[in-house]
């Protein structure tokens, strides 16, 4: 089973100095899945090349070591 989530650091860090529910939710919503999902593929959605190395920074402390697919802007995910 694959799985695929749009990725846009703003949705998913509640990190930043501009914290709002939304960033909080989003970071929580994606600690879950990654914990609890059993998906055996997971792509990620970017609309810059950058949110590929932002994304594996935000994974890796949620213990998501797998390698992840990402693709760019307008095509759909795997």
């Amino acid at each position: 089973m694959s799985a695929c989530i749009f990725y846009t650091p703003e949705i998913y860090t509640a990190g930043g100095l501009g914290l709002m529910g939304r960033n909080a939710a989003g970071e929580s919503l994606l600690r879950g899945f990654l914990a609890y999902s059993s998906a055996t593929e997971f792509w990620a959605q970017v609309l810059e090349p950058e949110y590929v190395r932002h994304f594996a920074q935000t994974v890796r402390p949620f213990g998501y070591a797998e390698p992840v697919r990402t693709e760019g802007e307008g095509t759909p995910c795997g």
